[in-house]
């Protein structure tokens, strides 16, 4: 959970230490009871991101906007410099070593003058840029720095061990945690998603089972870095991994993330990984309600389970629609309470997204001609494009004239489409007669499949509405 405070600025006082009539002051005591992750944000502008402070910590900043300049005092400031330094280590590593991903890394090169540009830059002063193939070189890359015992290759490792004096044994366990566990998380994650993902959706098998070979190796070496970790409290880092390496562990045996995780882990560590796991993946998954429901059983935490539960409550049909506001092509308003009395399918896109496209032609258009005349529904288009003249021109290829089409701006409804997982495009959202929700979003393995748990929705649909 995230909450915002809005600090009060106050004019700083000569005899306290404030020379210059344009600095302000500021006091902070933050509101909670165990360690918390803050960042300090002016505007757009972010002065401090994801630092962490104990509930005894007692900080002082200097934050020069002027100069862009920060110094930290008070009886915690080893503690804060130790952050300020890991912190620029992370970011030197990405300053100086920049990785393209390629699927065809020799196609790419021979393109245009991509090859003479890059040996010629590649010689100059500056950062460099490495041009990996997806499942090749990227995948020897990625693993060599994975099963690499050495932890000094890490970014911001050498800033943090020559703090480690300075620091207790809990600010560096937990330093340590997310250092090492974004570190590794991050490489997995990208591992994961484009040398292996990338490969498995082209089909690639020969690349696929070459990686195969890379797996189990690679998780027995990730699990001993995990059990070498030992953070007093929450750390994002340390989570962010072990939830990528029980996804590992998964592949490798089938078997289902509860299980390996209770296998692996116990007390607050496994009720806080099972906990985000199931706040993460329900949102993609909120018509697998019966298998979330058993799921949160296993989270023995109050404080976890409570978690769980008000995530469970939030993805629970049957609930009112929360009211929002459309516009037609000429501009009239529609709220939900237009559509009560008619099971209404709303179909939300954006134009240039060729999902979307693909989706409403192969089969949200083929289900309205097949079904429309059978069944009691509506299907009403509705465009998240902030621009009205880019919505307008794209109905003919992402709707149709024959449908209601409306407007409902991204920059204006971002709260309310998020609070509905709307925030990947195509969605289509069910709303029953009196304006309950009955489904988030329409699943199907082929066509056929498609429609036929939509005709299910219908008649639970019609069921609700018969006296």
């Amino acid at each position: 959970g995230e909450s915002e405070l809005l600090v009060d600025l106050e004019p700083g006082k000569f005899l306290d230490g404030v020379m210059s009539s344009v600095r302000k002051k500021f006091r902070l005591r933050v509101p909670q009871e165990g360690a918390v992750y803050f960042s300090l944000v002016l505007g757009d502008r972010v002065l401090l991101e994801d630092y962490i402070l104990f509930p005894s910590d007692s900080v002082m900043m200097s934050l020069d906007l002027r100069t862009m300049e920060t110094v930290f005092g008070g009886p915690d400031r080893d503690w804060m410099n130790s952050q300020y330094a890991v912190k620029r280590g992370e970011e030197s590593d990405t300053f100086y070593s920049r990785r393209l991903m390629e699927q065809d890394r020799k196609g790419f090169l021979d393109r245009n003058n991509n090859r003479a540009e890059w040996e010629k830059y590649k010689q100059e002063f500056g950062p460099s840029l490495t041009i990996v193939e997806l499942g090749r070189d990227g995948a020897d890359e990625s693993f060599a720095r994975m099963i690499n015992p050495d932890f000094g290759i890490i970014p911001g490792w050498k800033e943090l061990q020559r703090y480690k004096a300075d620091l207790s044994e809990d600010q560096y366990e937990m330093l340590e945690a997310d250092l090492i566990g974004n570190y590794f998380g991050e490489e997995l994650r990208s591992f994961l998603q484009f040398q292996y993902g990338v490969p498995k959706m082209k089909g690639q098998q020969e690349l696929l089972d070459r990686m195969e070979l890379m797996i189990p190796e690679l998780s027995a070496k990730l699990k001993t870095a995990i059990d070498s970790l030992t953070p007093s409290t929450f750390s994002v880092g340390y989570n962010f991994l072990i939830t990528l390496w029980v996804k590992l562990e998964r592949m490798i045996s089938g078997d289902s993330f509860e299980h390996i995780s209770s296998a692996h882990f116990e007390g607050e560590v496994l009720d806080r990984l099972l906990a985000s796991n199931l706040m993460y993946r329900i949102r993609f998954t909120p018509e697998q309600m019966d298998y979330w429901e058993d799921y949160a059983q296993s989270i023995q935490s109050p404080k976890w389970k409570e978690l769980a539960e008000g995530s469970l409550e939030i993805y629970r049909t049957g609930q009112p629609v929360k009211a929002v506001a459309f516009q037609d092509l000429d501009g009239k308003e529609w709220n939900l309470r237009d559509f009560e009395g008619t099971p209404t399918l709303f179909y939300f896109y954006f134009s240039t997204c060729s999902n979307s496209e693909r989706y409403f032609k192969n089969y949200l258009w083929p289900l309205y001609k097949e079904t429309s005349n059978k069944e009691k529904y509506r299907l009403v288009a509705v465009s998240v494009d902030d621009d009205s003249t880019l919505w307008k021109a794209n109905i003919p290829t992402y709707s149709s004239s024959e449908l209601l089409n409306l407007n409902l701006p991204l920059a204006e409804n971002k709260e309310w489409l998020e609070h509905y997982h709307i925030d990947a495009y195509p969605r289509a959202m069910l709303m029953d007669p009196e304006g309950k929700l009955l489904s988030f979003n329409l699943l199907g393995s082929d066509y056929a499949d498609y429609r036929d748990r939509f005709i299910q929705l219908l008649d639970e649909a019609d069921k609700i509405s018969t006296p």
